[in-house]
């Protein structure tokens, strides 16, 4: 043990700056540690919030903040059978999504009548060329770009603010139109035999 306390001596001697960092750290522990079991006196805040919670509890009042509620207490019952999970899937509010090919028998009422009968298409080829149409004015031409081997920019609008772009040489498609030719601020799509012009806009 004095061979520890040597040691400690030469140790502060050969670096004083160290030695009072250290008293001064041995101090303030000191200085802590008889504050803590000499014990100080409570702050008077404190004390007087824990006076005003016993004489509250014991009055039976509710202290909310800066206002006082009394009156008599009102039990709520419990809920009968099991607890509300809040966590679990409610099939009433949230149904299983229809697959496409299922028949799914729908409640509420639609807003189609289903008095009128459906007119009967008097030729299919007709809808099926406005139904191609239809996908073609989708498309919008970008800018082209010539050479030994052409290329369209292309947009295809997917929704009212939304669009894809495409690149397309001659030979590509893009959801089945395939790039015919390309020219200059202009290019020809086909679609099953159906040939499309796009021109660039200003």
């Amino acid at each position: 043990m004095n061979q520890k306390i040597q040691e400690l001596i030469i140790a502060a001697k050969s670096d004083p700056k160290k030695s009072g960092v250290l008293g001064a750290l041995m101090l303030a522990l000191a200085v802590l540690g008889a504050k803590q079991f000499l014990g100080a006196e409570p702050n008077k805040a404190a004390a007087q919030d824990a006076v005003d919670a016993v004489r509250n509890e014991v009055l039976g009042l509710s202290d909310i903040g800066s206002i006082v509620v009394s009156g008599p207490s009102i039990e709520v019952p419990a809920t009968e059978g099991r607890m509300r999970d809040l966590f679990r899937f409610d099939q009433h509010h949230f149904p299983a999504p229809v697959l496409d090919g299922e028949d799914v028998e729908r409640s509420g009422k639609s807003d189609v009548s289903t008095d009128d009968p459906k007119p009967v298409d008097a030729d299919p080829a007709a809808s099926e060329l406005e139904r191609i149409r239809a996908e073609a004015e989708r498309f919008r031409l970008t800018s082209t770009l010539l050479g030994s081997n052409p290329i369209a920019l292309i947009d295809l609008v997917t929704g009212r603010n939304e669009k894809r772009s495409f690149m397309l040489r001659i030979g590509e498609d893009v959801r089945g139109f395939t790039l015919v030719s390309v020219s200059h601020r202009a290019a020809v799509i086909e679609y099953d035999g159906h040939q499309f012009t796009l021109n660039v806009q200003d």
